[in-house]
């Protein structure tokens, strides 16, 4: 009797299989890469969106001019940035633009502007629950309840947490100044050394802008800013030389 032994080739299967076991693995970082970029994408819309309306708000910052149209694209990129990001920043800086709106509307748009008011409110309340240490979140908030109810203790209540929450902020001690020289009469004790240091803050950091807002507000504002800076006269000496 012949016996005939079959030869199996299952063992050799992970040759067979191993070109396809390649192409996974060379597949791998490629799928990788697609997720990474999918889940990226998003804040990288958002970021794109945002420069021109963040450059905006730099000015508006620096009290400098903007056009409505300006303002109008502004609002326009910060809603649209805010359908791909929840940052409580954006829900901020939109409010910032609407603020700035509502002020520009004239006298007999008033319940227009309360409605304005109203939402850039919302937004900032969003935005300071999701950061409360967002000390340009608060300035906005002093903006909204002085645009809402006049200079008063609430409006200074959040122009208070502002300095409170970022003394030394370079970008906001020439607003911080403006707003508290402006709201001084609804001032709780010790709100005035807080002014003064960010007079000085504002002094260092932006030096011409507050010798031209010092001219153009008046002489109480110049006196508020001379007294500020008295311990320093080398100082007094170049504001007033800046404010003749």
């Amino acid at each position: 009797m012949v016996r005939v032994f079959s030869i199996s080739t299952e063992p050799g299967r992970p040759a067979a299989t191993a070109p396809a076991q390649r192409r996974g693995q060379a597949l791998l970082p490629l799928t990788v890469s697609l997720v990474m970029l999918v889940l990226g994408l998003p804040r990288f819309v958002s970021s794109l969106t945002m420069v021109p309306a963040e450059q905006v708000i730099e000015r508006l910052l620096q009290n400098g001019p903007v056009s409505d149209e300006a303002l109008d694209s502004a609002e326009s990129r910060f809603s649209l940035a805010r359908h791909f990001s929840t940052s409580g920043r954006i829900a901020i800086d939109l409010a910032a633009v609407k603020l700035s709106e509502a002020d520009r509307l004239p006298v007999p748009a008033q319940s227009t502007r309360a409605g304005v008011v109203a939402d850039a409110e919302e937004l900032l309340r969003q935005g300071l629950s999701d950061d409360p240490t967002e000390s340009f979140g608060w300035s906005q908030l002093a903006y909204a309840r002085r645009l809402e109810s006049g200079v008063g203790a609430a409006a200074v209540d959040a122009w208070r947490m502002s300095v409170l929450t970022a003394p030394a902020d370079r970008r906001l001690s020439l607003w911080r100044t403006r707003f508290g020289i402006e709201s001084s009469l609804a001032f709780s004790e010790g709100d005035e050394n807080l002014l003064d240091r960010q007079i000085q803050f504002a002094w260092t950091f932006n030096r011409a802008e507050l010798a031209r807002y010092a001219k153009s507000a008046g002489p109480e504002a110049v006196q508020t800013i001379r007294a500020a800076l008295a311990s320093q006269p080398e100082d007094v000496k170049s504001f007033e030389q800046a404010t003749r």
